[in-house]
């Protein structure tokens, strides 16, 4: 063939395997640059600026070889009358090589585009769901800013720039984060990094990278921001700022309305404390000098009706001196002052002592009361006169709202734990369980109206209740309405006193 080149025979013909040498090099280039394109991806899908190169690259060489093979079949009707068969037999196998190759490339280029249009929607899909991520992002009320790994913004909403820069000023994707915190406090934004830039930049860094938790930052214009930072997946950094300004000065009102209320408070346990003192001077002369006419010392009263009034007005006066003594505890236990002047006793004696004082009332009605304490019940270290008053007012609740012929019940003994536990329990009136938290309340009564059958300040209970746990014990309360109350007291186990151990100092 290079001899019949270089005589010049037939060189149209001859040139044209050369021409098809050149095609079968471009496709081998071709084919390299497609395979230096992909590189080692094993996966390239959906990976479209890949797809459209390989595309115009593999386009361009079907274009050459589409021209090439018509080039040959003018060639191969030129040459039917003459005499180069060996020619035509090799131009014939190269056009049937040329055809096979142009129907692979052709395929393969029918699979990129396949390739390329589903890259196209899988673009036009993702531009979609970016649009409406940023549209969410950019309709909440709170600043959203993502940073990636390397702590560049990925994106953040106007309300973040705003919170940051107080101004619609534009982030740009790719700032750092400590670029961003550096513009904000030297403008001003930041009211903590006043005087301090570098100090508050090095402090809100090393909090941004710490992603610990929540904390507050006050802006220049009073605004308190609440940030919140959290680590994603990747290593970058989910931001969001909530104006909680509004809160804020809630929660200042508050403390102002609490801050009134524990001065008003205060105020009043100190008026109930001083009317308290005031009170009881003239009730002890009162009660002092109706015990001295009820008993005659300086001779008899005479009319008997008198003697009837004494005993009215000395009654009255001893169950009003209890009241004001009531008013004056709970005003000492308001004030946070500890009322108890502890000592080691005998709760077995206070018990029964307890019970002497109060039978005379109980035998008008009818009740029988009963005692139930160990031979041995070990002593208990706090104050005898709280105890003392605790039982009285139990039982006194339990004489008053028991009907005539009732029974009462007082119950001592050690528990297995080590604690005190003591019971008084009646067959009265009872209490709904609704109204008992009622019940143990301040002045708290569950019959409230003018007319209600039993009298009293409503003490008794939320006064025992509050020496019991000054006393660090526990008041339960049993009821059930025409049923009966129990009341069970527990005394902690450092309270009790075994035979061999001494009293806690």
């Amino acid at each position: 063939t290079a001899s019949l080149l270089r005589r010049g025979e037939h060189y149209e013909q001859f040139r044209l395997l050369a021409d098809i040498d050149g095609a079968a090099k471009a496709a081998f280039s071709t084919l390299e640059e497609v395979e230096r394109t992909l590189g080692d991806r094993t996966e390239f899908r959906g990976d479209l600026p890949i797809l459209r190169r390989i595309e115009q690259t593999l386009t361009g060489l079907i274009y050459r070889l589409r021209k090439l093979s018509v080039d040959m079949v003018h060639i191969q009707r030129e040459l039917q009358d003459g005499d180069l068969t060996n020619v035509r037999w090799l131009i014939g196998i190269n056009r049937w090589m040329l055809i096979a190759f142009f129907a692979a490339v052709t395929v393969f280029i029918a699979v990129l585009l396949m390739e390329t249009h589903a890259a196209k929607r899988a673009e036009a899909r993702a531009e979609v769901a970016w649009k409406r991520l940023t549209e969410a992002i950019e309709s909440i009320h709170e600043g959203f800013a993502l940073f990636d790994g390397s702590d560049r913004l990925v994106l953040a909403n106007s309300q973040y720039r705003q919170f940051i820069f107080a101004a619609d000023e534009p982030l740009t994707p790719g700032l750092r984060f400590g670029d961003a915190m550096r513009l904000a406090a030297e403008s001003g934004r930041i009211s903590d990094a006043d005087g301090r830039i570098e100090d508050w930049l090095r402090e809100r860094i090393e909090r941004h990278r710490a992603c610990h938790g929540t904390f507050e930052e006050r802006l220049d214009d009073g605004t308190h921001l609440l940030i919140s930072e959290r680590k994603t997946f990747d290593g970058g950094v989910v931001a969001i700022n909530t104006d909680i300004s509004e809160l804020k000065a809630r929660e200042k009102d508050l403390q102002l309305a609490v801050h009134k209320a524990e001065t008003a408070n205060r105020s009043k346990t100190e008026f109930l404390a001083n009317m308290s003192h005031e009170l009881r001077t003239p009730l002890n002369a009162v009660i002092g000098f109706s015990d001295l006419m009820m008993s005659e010392m300086l001779g008899p009263v005479g009319n008997p009706t008198y003697r009837d009034y004494l005993t009215d007005i000395n009654t009255s006066g001893k169950h009003l001196l209890v009241i004001i003594n009531d008013i004056l505890d709970i005003s000492r236990i308001e004030a946070g002052e500890d009322p108890l002047d502890e000592q080691e006793f005998d709760i077995g004696s206070v018990i029964q002592a307890c019970v002497r004082m109060i039978r005379p009332r109980a035998a008008k009605l009818d009740h029988v009361i009963s005692v139930d304490l160990p031979e041995t019940l070990p002593a208990l270290y706090g104050d005898e006169r709280a105890v003392k008053q605790v039982l009285l007012n139990l039982l006194s609740n339990a004489v008053k709202f028991t009907p005539e012929g009732g029974d009462i019940s007082v119950k001592a003994e050690p528990s297995l734990d080590g604690s005190l536990i003591v019971k008084v329990a009646d067959t009265g009136v009872g209490i709904a369980k609704e109204d008992i938290p009622k019940a143990l309340e301040y002045f708290g009564q569950v019959d409230s109206s003018l007319a209600r059958k039993f009298e009293g300040t409503g003490l008794g209970l939320s006064l025992a209740l509050k020496l019991v746990e000054w006393h660090g014990g526990t008041m339960l309360l049993d009821s059930a309405v025409d049923v009966g109350t129990t009341v069970i007291i527990r005394f902690p186990p450092e309270r009790v006193i075994s035979p061999d151990s001494a009293a806690p100092c």
